[in-house]
């Protein structure tokens, strides 16, 4: 067949129209490619901040274990508990530990600006959960190992830096808002469920006409 203008408009514009295809066809491609990338690095990144959150707050619940354990302590006369001297020493040293253990996971501010002479775990200043446990390690200190008296009033030092610690672990943790969120997602919830079953019920005036 001799080709004539028109089929040569016809076969430019089925080229044209075959690579204008081809071209939305990539770009979906690479725009939903790109979605489900940003998708799996938000859910790697909720996982890290799940095992973070996991791994502070189990850290907490061993803190607030140990301080309760130690003013406790403080009950006991240390001439009649023959392992007093033992109990003190164990639950200042695991004190130490839980305060170590939660840099790891809280680490110092302003690193740079404050204590560059020291080891890089221990550069800048303490964040205030861990310096309400610092406080209570050092006050721990403190234990009388021979008389029980001294040890009364300490015992209320150590309950009260105890709250302020559980008062900052919960900021740390962001409790309060995790739970106005929980809050706020129930009624939305429930407004949704409200709303479809208005949709559903014949005699409601919400309720969706067939007509």
């Amino acid at each position: 067949m001799p080709l004539n203008s028109e089929n040569l408009f016809d076969a430019d514009f089925a080229n044209a129209l075959v690579a204008f295809a081809a071209f939305v066809l990539s770009g979906f491609a690479l725009w939903k490619a790109q979605k489900k990338e940003k998708i799996e690095l938000a859910n790697i990144l909720a996982g890290i901040r799940r095992n973070q959150y996991e791994d502070i707050h189990q850290w907490g619940v061993e803190v607030i274990e140990t301080m309760a354990q130690t003013s406790s302590l403080c009950e006991f006369d240390p001439a009649r508990k023959l392992d007093f001297f033992d109990c003190r020493v164990n639950l200042i040293g695991r004190l130490s530990y839980l305060l170590d253990r939660g840099k790891l996971y809280l680490p110092n501010v302003k690193p740079e600006e404050i204590g560059v002479y020291k080891p890089g775990a221990y550069q800048g200043l303490r964040q205030q959960v861990l310096d309400e446990l610092y406080k209570f390690h050092k006050k721990a200190e403190d234990l009388d190992y021979h008389a029980k008296l001294p040890n009364k009033g300490l015992q209320k030092e150590l309950v009260n830096i105890r709250r302020e610690f559980v008062s900052e672990l919960q900021k740390t943790l962001q409790v309060r808002k995790i739970e106005s969120e929980l809050t706020e997602m129930v009624v939305d919830i429930k407004r949704a469920l409200n709303h479809r079953d208005q949709k559903l019920d014949p005699d409601s005036p919400h309720a969706q006409s067939d007509s």
